[in-house]
């Protein structure tokens, strides 16, 4: 019998959150952060694939700013 190959899965575990980082993967790494994005009304569905960088512009917000928030729900975690 051939072995089978082994699948790479992404995991859940907590990640560093990224300008690059798209909010559909923040928030499935890092869900305690689903609140910072409800509170800036950013979209989890439609807006989910987009990266931070893009979301931060269409929703003319501070990038370091929503950066800064997200770590801070982080941290509460921690």
């Amino acid at each position: 019998m051939k072995a089978k190959p082994t699948e790479k899965r992404e995991t859940s575990k907590p990640r560093e959150i990224r300008p690059e980082s798209t909010v559909e993967q923040i928030v499935a790494h890092n869900p305690e952060t689903i609140g910072v994005f409800a509170a800036y009304r950013i979209d989890l569905c439609c807006g989910g694939k987009l990266p931070l960088t893009i979301v931060a512009e269409k929703h003319h917000l501070s990038l370091p700013e929503l950066l800064a928030e997200l770590e801070k729900a982080l941290a509460l975690r921690r």
